[in-house]
């Protein structure tokens, strides 16, 4: 990479955090999906049979770079509150630089008034 790259990209990263900054009278947190969808079965597991052991999930959501709250250095939540034929899909909730304990206690409430257990 080009060190105007690079800048260039630094630049686009403050541009992304001013915004996500403005949204802070509006929301309390931004509501998003923690994956593009339920974790795949392993290789070899039979459709309609049982689910195969230690299902994957999707690689994209678990690279530091490529997620939403890495790049705008904010904390984020993830709680099991759908699913989708049988598998598990997570609500992330995506707060405001240095609001790290305002998250916790938001995605509390939440778990609660969802029945979700929350360890």
């Amino acid at each position: 990479m080009k060190l105007a790259d690079h800048r260039a990209l630094l630049l686009r990263r403050a541009l992304a955090q001013e915004a996500h900054a403005a949204l802070a009278p509006l929301a309390d947190a931004i509501v998003m999906l923690s994956a593009p969808g339920p974790a795949p079965l392993r290789t070899g597991a039979s459709s309609g049979g049982a689910l195969a052991s230690r299902p994957t999930g999707e690689p994209v959501c678990h690279s530091e770079c490529k997620t939403p709250s890495a790049l705008l250095h904010t904390p984020a939540v993830t709680l099991p509150l759908m699913g989708v034929e049988g598998m598990p899909v997570g609500a992330q909730l995506v707060g405001q630089r240095n609001q790290d304990a305002r998250m916790v206690s938001l995605a509390c409430w939440l778990a609660l008034e969802a029945g979700t257990v929350v360890v």
